[in-house]
C-alpha cells in the first residue's frame, strides 16, 4: 500500500468514508430530475428501473396554490362521500412516474401563495376493510399529453411486473389494471381521463402478498371503479 494511504488501515477511517460516500449518493438520488420539493415532473431517465421510460411520460402542467389545493379538496370530497370519517394516512405532490415506481407523496410546506407546483396530488387511506387506497389526480398541459399519458401506463410490460390491462366495469374509455407493484403486492388500478387530467385509483387489499383470488379481484375492481366515478363526476 503506498505510504499516503496507509489510513485505510485504520477501521474509523473506513467507516467514516465509507458513511460519506453513502451520504453524497443519496443526496444525489433525492436531487436528480426532481422539481419543487424532490418531486420529479417526469423528466429522469428510467423510474426505478422499470422498463417504462420516464422521458416518455408527460410532464405536468404547473399550478399555483389556489389549484393545487382545489385538487386536493376533489380527492378529500370524494373518500367524504364514499365512506365518511376517514383521514388519510399519506398525502402530497406526486409525479405520474409513480404509475410504475408507487413512490410515495411528498406533502408540505404548501404555502406560497406565488409559487408554481406540478399539478398531481395524492391521498392515501386505509379503508375501514383494512385495505389500502389511493388515489392519484394529475393535469396534464393538454388532452393529448394526458391521453398520451394514459396510453403509457396501460402498457403490459411497464411496471414491476407484467400489467394485465381490462376494460373498467363501469367506466367509458376508462381502464383496469392488475399487477403486483415494487413491493411485491397484488394491486388493482383504474386510469380514467377527463380532457387534460387523468384521474387514478389504486387498491391493495389486505394480505394480498400471495394474489387475490377471482372473486376478491372482481370486489377490488368494483371499488375502485366506484370511487374513480365519483371523482371524475361520470354521474
Amino acid at each position: 500500500m503506498r505510504p499516503g494511504l496507509r489510513w485505510l488501515n485504520n477501521d474509523r477511517a473506513r467507516l467514516a468514508l465509507l458513511v460519506a460516500v453513502l451520504v453524497l449518493l443519496a443526496a444525489y438520488a433525492v436531487t436528480a430530475g426532481t422539481g419543487p420539493f424532490g418531486v420529479g415532473n417526469g423528466s429522469a431517465t428510467d423510474p426505478a428501473g422499470t422498463g417504462c421510460p420516464a422521458e416518455a411520460t408527460p410532464a405536468l402542467a404547473t399550478v399555483g396554490l389556489t389549484r393545487l389545493l382545489a385538487l386536493r379538496a376533489r380527492l378529500d370530497r370524494t373518500m367524504a362521500g364514499f365512506e365518511p370519517g376517514l383521514r388519510p394516512y399519506e398525502e402530497g405532490l406526486v409525479p405520474p412516474t409513480s404509475a410504475w415506481t408507487d413512490a410515495e407523496p411528498v406533502g408540505g410546506g404548501f404555502r406560497s401563495t406565488t409559487a408554481l407546483w406540478p399539478a398531481g396530488y395524492e391521498m392515501r387511506w386505509w379503508l375501514k376493510s383494512g385495505d389500502d387506497l389511493v388515489a392519484d389526480a394529475f393535469v396534464f398541459a393538454g388532452s393529448r399529453q394526458a391521453h398520451d399519458f394514459s396510453v403509457l401506463v396501460r402498457r403490459p410490460l411497464c411496471g414491476s411486473s407484467k400489467r394485465v390491462v381490462s376494460a373498467a366495469l363501469r367506466l367509458e374509455t376508462a381502464r383496469n389494471l392488475q399487477w403486483r407493484n415494487p413491493l411485491g403486492f397484488a394491486q388493482e388500478d383504474v386510469y380514467i381521463q377527463r380532457g387534460r387530467r387523468v384521474y387514478a385509483v389504486d387498491i391493495v387489499q389486505a394480505d394480498s402478498s400471495g394474489g387475490p383470488a377471482a372473486r376478491s379481484r372482481h370486489a377490488a375492481f368494483a371499488l375502485i371503479d366506484d370511487f374513480a366515478c365519483r371523482l371524475s363526476s361520470c354521474r
